[in-house]
């Protein structure tokens, strides 16, 4: 038993709980506690492990009402997982889990301070905070921190409709298995993250793939952001590209309707560039563009691309419902963006090697005509036949000046013209 765990008494008295002497019933918890601990000892995969530890504390103790959350501390968040009881059936997960700096509730109170608390009136307790569903009415409350190394790795809570529904005897018994709850809670946690990075490496090697490949720069960038939504929970991905007069929308995955092509500006994205780094968006930021629909609070990371110090752009991810990306997210997206931006960055690198190598085997060929041929209507014509494809215009005309000084101008050669100049 935690020593900083407090017991309150139906009459709303915060006290230690007295230790329960070994009977035949605590014998009885321990051989339950090793049965439970045998079960999940062997169990990797994060959600099977906490539904078979939810499911086992009903059928072996029968609690009415479990509750398990994981604690995303990064991300300052509490998430409830799975359970047993009305609240883990009819709840979405989302209106069951917690801010970390919640002032309210319970469960965010055990999290933060990693203490248990034992509340057998909750009514009389300043932390509990009521959740409305029809036909349960929660009077005792039992928390317990899933702690291993010193860290907070989740909370385990049950609840019942009775006052004084808990006993020194339960918090020991929760107490106990907790402390193997957290550590195969971590190793499935270690085990997860491992076969995400190994996702993650898939991923990159197929980015590779496509990259070799020579598919088109469009055809690249929309296969990075389609590995960045198979690995993280996202609305849309997206990139821009910085120019002088803001940030010109790229390409994106997941957006329904792409935004005009015309530069925009955007603090969040100046923000990122700032930074050098990937920035995670706070609520208060203005909304990401193409989220501007979405709730003021929506979550969205950002990564600046940037190749020896030259800013290429943004990539940008974008989740509607808030709290979705942390410390993980951060580093992956750093990752992809670095990819992406060498290959926009080669890619630009490619097309002015090949725009200066044509327009310098343009000026050999425009050379080699007036060198190679002694008719002056000739050199002319293919001179005003190149010369449109060199710079971009449509119409190329030359006027050769007469032998007099007042006799103006006479066109010697022409080309896009689809009628001559009288």
């Amino acid at each position: 038993m935690t020593g900083d765990a407090l017991r309150q008494t139906a009459e709303g008295e915060r006290v230690p709980p007295a230790p329960a002497p070994l009977s035949h019933n605590r014998l009885e918890q321990l051989a339950a506690i090793a049965e439970v601990s045998r079960a999940i000892a062997s169990e990797l995969d994060l959600d099977r492990l906490l539904q078979l530890v939810a499911n086992l504390l009903h059928q072996r103790f029968g609690y009415p009402f479990i509750h398990i959350f994981i604690v995303h501390r990064e991300r300052r968040w509490i998430e409830f997982k799975t359970g047993y009881g009305l609240y883990a059936d009819h709840l979405p997960p989302r209106e069951f889990s917690f801010s970390l700096d919640d002032e309210e509730g319970i469960i965010p109170w055990v999290a933060r301070t990693g203490k248990s608390a034992l509340v057998n009136n909750v009514y009389k307790d300043a932390h509990f905070r009521p959740l409305s569903l029809p036909g349960i009415d929660i009077k005792s409350e039992l928390t317990v921190p899933l702690v291993f190394g010193g860290d907070v790795l989740g909370v385990f809570d049950v609840e019942s409709e009775a006052f004084d529904a808990f006993t020194a005897d339960d918090l020991w018994l929760l107490e106990t298995l907790a402390a193997n709850i957290a550590v195969a809670l971590r190793n499935a946690i270690l085990y997860r993250s491992e076969r995400w990075r190994r996702m993650a490496a898939d991923g990159l090697r197929r980015i590779a793939g496509v990259v070799r490949a020579k598919e088109t720069l469009d055809n690249t960038l929309l296969a990075i952001l389609e590995q960045l939504a198979a690995l993280l929970p996202l609305t849309f991905a997206a990139i821009w590209l910085k120019t002088e007069a803001g940030y010109r929308y790229k390409i994106g995955f997941g957006v329904e309707s792409p935004p005009p092509a015309d530069p925009i500006a955007h603090p969040w994205f100046d923000r990122i560039v700032a930074a050098g780094d990937s920035l995670i968006r706070r609520p208060t930021d203005a909304p990401v563009p193409l989220a501007e629909t979405f709730p003021a609070n929506h979550s969205a990371v950002g990564a600046v691309l940037e190749v020896d110090e030259h800013v290429l752009g943004v990539m940008v991810l974008v989740h509607r419902k808030p709290k979705r990306f942390g410390t993980e997210s951060c580093r992956l997206i750093e990752i992809f963006a670095s990819k992406a931006a060498i290959v926009i960055e080669n890619t630009e690198l490619y097309h002015q090697a090949r725009e200066q190598a044509w327009i310098s085997e343009s000026l050999l060929r425009v050379a080699q005509t007036v060198v190679a041929t002694s008719d002056l209507p000739n050199a002319l014509s293919e001179v005003a036949r190149i010369t449109p494809a060199l710079t971009g215009i449509s119409h190329c005309l030359i006027f050769l000046a007469g032998e007099e000084e007042d006799a103006g101008l006479t066109l010697a050669a022409a080309h896009g013209l689809q009628t001559p100049p009288i």
